[in-house]
């Protein structure tokens, strides 16, 4: 009996049913692994293209930030270089460089949190460049870019109060700047906006090659 089943398995015919149920097996197998990786090449494509979309529309959003608040900032230090009428100075101030703060005040934590989603989360530097919590004595010599909005703020306010000009005087703060000459504070006020631009320009560059970064590395995990 052991022998008749022996030589059945042995046939040319059951030779070739068996190759042919595992060649099937094989090929089943061979194409649900085809399948996953396809599905996986599928959603890592799908990924990388919604995050190289977000991270361009973010990069414009923080940019259009960026520039409104320095702009109109630049446009009041401008006004009061010329010696504008006060009227005209406090109405940049309030109504046109004003809201650019609240603007960016109020993004603050929504920037800081998409860059560090979008540099899913392996870059914690470039948020610690964008913003500390920088108290008063780092408004001279500020290390982020917010510092260096803050110190350009508060320099272009302290020459409105040293100018003359009523509401610009914060506490204490602006008028002890005072003594120096209005040529040193025009200075200190200029230059602050120069450092301003160029610290914005050069975060910005380093924010995009992060991103970059970020996606080399997410390509190269998958």
């Amino acid at each position: 009996m052991q022998e008749k089943i022996w030589g059945l398995l042995n046939s040319k015919i059951s030779l070739t049913v068996i190759g042919f149920l595992c060649t099937t097996v094989l090929a089943d197998w061979l194409n649900t692994q085809y399948q996953s990786l396809a599905w996986l090449g599928k959603k890592q494509f799908e990924i990388m293209e919604r995050t190289l979309t977000k991270q361009e529309e973010f990069m414009t959003d923080l940019i259009t930030v960026m520039d409104n608040r320095s702009f109109w900032l630049q446009k009041v230090f401008w006004a009061l270089e010329d010696q504008n009428e006060p009227a005209h100075i406090k109405q940049l101030w309030r109504d046109e460089y004003y809201p650019t703060v609240i603007d960016w005040n109020e993004s603050l934590t929504r920037n800081l949190y998409h860059m560090r989603m979008l540099t899913r989360g392996t870059h914690h530097d470039i948020n610690s460049k964008f913003y500390t919590n920088e108290d008063d004595v780092s408004y001279q010599e500020p290390e982020t870019v917010h510092g260096h909005y803050k110190s350009a703020h508060y320099l272009v306010r302290n020459m409105a109060c040293c100018g003359g000009i009523a509401d610009f005087c914060s506490e204490n703060f602006d008028v002890k700047q005072c003594p120096a000459s209005i040529d040193n504070i025009k200075l200190k006020a200029e230059t602050s906006i120069q450092q301003l631009v160029a610290t914005n320009t050069n975060f910005l560059v380093e924010l995009q090659r992060t991103f970059d970064m970020s996606n080399e590395k997410f390509e190269s995990l998958n």
